[in-house]
């Protein structure tokens, strides 16, 4: 069987194979590789690169004759010197100095800028220069120079990668090629789809290399699959250790968002399309993890403004599963509607025993009931619910809604409205026959269109990034281009949008309307 003959399901189709699925995942030495940065240097890095403490911890800086300190992410020390330490770009006739280690510490010593002899750099030096802007001979260093005010052991964190500097590789990445990787899914009821989005990344990542590639490099892609048991990020860790990458794309998360994160934030390794029904959005944000939609959190909190806005909402009820993830999602809808105070609300955690969880509803006399539930265990308590016939109104994050909830749901008495990020309709006309024409070319499987699309799209950003970064491609300077990315349209999704402050690249969310009567879904507003 071919691609080329299989049809595009309708829109309702795909919103239903989209839900089911993501419900599913509920789950040489000169110069020396990136990659073998110690974890202390690679902290240093990001200080050095982002102005950033890995830890979190607060990172300050002087500028110029200014009396009050801002965040060091307004001027990071490689905004001047350059990643290498030795390729700044001269601005108002003032060219930033070569600060790699081998320079600062030579034995003869150095010139200033006024042209006098300085003594070598040591260590207590270097601290004074980077945190009191004097130099080795005691002077004040030329007054462009920042100060930055730093914990003792972020310091530490720099001064060792300040040693490395300009002789550190960036890592899974060559004059003629650039490494990607993919997470795929566990070995197991998402194989097909994880195959799936592999077969949609290597085909387009093989049409764009015949074109050229991106600054004449070749894009090489890299799949790794979690095993089913086991440390997930123990062994992400080990492929990244066996083939060094550059940047992730379309990503499976699902189980193991927060160590797997932790990992990319510790090895400064950006990733594009972060897939999971829970984004990691603590605040701060990891720099290196860019998601398109807003997960469970985001649709609760869109269901919650709602729910206020209307007339009439009356007492509402909060839902949920005990596993951390759904009681976090609680947190934020709870929060989303707590300034409010006309709207009390109940929060009710779903054991197993669903008649008891119907019966507590049943006695409580709501308004509206938020389900924040795996789709069976959200299929169950609505079926159990039904027979007690309940008045309330039900919402519910269209990421959890299966086909099986959703047919519970038009049961009801009453409506049900779900939260949804993106629609298969979202695609423009030209973006589904680009890839109709793809799918024939590389023979894509007929089935997880949804996943497949937005793994195009994923993989559409990662390349605007790098296209804006430049040939002389850096981590940082990806993200960056991430970071400036406005109302980018990957065809096969909405236009995404991302900012120092945002890594949701869709944060609009539609609020849909399941008519019991009618069994058909209606667009009541968006909520952003």
């Amino acid at each position: 069987m071919t691609v080329a003959r299989a049809r595009v399901p309708a829109a309702s189709t795909l919103v239903s194979t989209l839900g089911g699925v993501l419900t599913a995942l509920l789950l040489s030495c000169h110069p020396i590789s990136s990659a073998s940065l110690t974890p202390q240097q690679s902290r240093g890095k990001q200080i050095f690169e982002r102005g950033e403490s890995a830890a979190s911890r607060k990172v300050t800086v002087f500028l110029g004759a200014e009396e009050e300190a801002v965040p060091a992410t307004v001027a990071p020390c490689a905004n001047c010197h350059g990643a290498d330490g030795h390729s700044g770009v001269t601005e108002a006739g003032i060219t930033p100095p070569d600060i790699t280690w081998d320079h600062l510490t030579k034995p003869y010593g150095g010139v200033t800028f006024s042209n006098e002899e300085r003594p070598p750099y040591t260590d207590r030096l270097i601290r004074r220069a980077v945190s009191l802007g004097v130099n080795s001979a005691g002077q004040r260093l030329f007054g462009a120079m920042p100060r930055y005010q730093m914990l003792y052991t972020d310091m530490d964190d720099l001064l060792a990668y300040l040693k490395v500097l300009g002789t550190v590789a960036e890592r899974g990445i060559t004059d003629q090629e650039v490494h990607v990787g993919v997470i795929l899914p566990p070995k197991g009821a998402m194989t097909a789809a994880g195959q799936a989005v592999e077969a949609a990344l290597s085909a387009y990542f093989k049409e764009l290399n015949a074109a050229g590639g991106i600054y004449a490099r070749q894009v090489v892609l890299h799949s790794y699959e979690p095993p089913a048991a086991g440390d997930p990020a123990a062994g992400l860790a080990k492929f990244l250790d066996s083939q060094p990458l550059f940047a992730l794309a379309q990503s499976f998360l699902a189980g193991a968002e927060r160590p797997f994160t932790d990992l990319l934030r510790e090895r400064g390794l950006p990733l594009v399309g972060a897939f999971t029904l829970f984004p990691q959005l603590d605040q701060p944000l990891n720099p290196y993890v860019f998601y398109f939609y807003p997960g469970v959190p985001g649709e609760a909190e869109a269901l919650m403004r709602f729910a206020a806005s209307r007339s009439g909402v009356g007492s509402l009820a909060i839902v949920y599963a005990g596993e951390k993830v759904f009681s976090g999602a609680a947190d934020v809808a709870e929060a989303a509607i707590s300034r409010d105070p006309g709207v009390p609300v109940r929060r009710f955690e779903v054991t197993a025993d669903i008649a008891r969880t119907a019966k507590q509803l049943s006695e409580a006399n709501l308004r509206t009931a938020l389900l924040l539930l795996p789709g069976n265990t959200a299929t169950a308590l609505i079926r159990e619910c039904a027979r007690r016939k309940p008045q309330y109104t039900l919402l519910m994050p269209g990421s959890l809604a299966n086909s099986s909830v959703l047919e519970a749901a038009g049961d009801l008495a009453s409506p049900s409205y779900f939260a949804m990020p993106s629609l298969p309709t979202d695609a423009a006309p030209e973006a589904v026959d680009e890839y109709r024409i793809l799918a024939t070319r590389h023979g894509l499987p007929p089935h997880d269109l949804p996943i497949q699309w937005q793994a195009i799209a994923s993989a559409k950003v990662l390349v605007e990034g790098l296209k804006s970064a430049g040939r002389d491609l850096t981590a940082t300077r990806l993200v960056t281009a991430l970071e400036q990315l406005q109302d980018f349209a990957p065809g096969l999704t909405a236009s995404v949008s991302f900012g120092p402050n945002r890594r949701v690249g869709l944060s609009a969310v539609r609020i849909f309307r399941l008519d019991p009567a009618t069994k058909r879904f209606t667009p009541t507003e968006v909520a952003q």
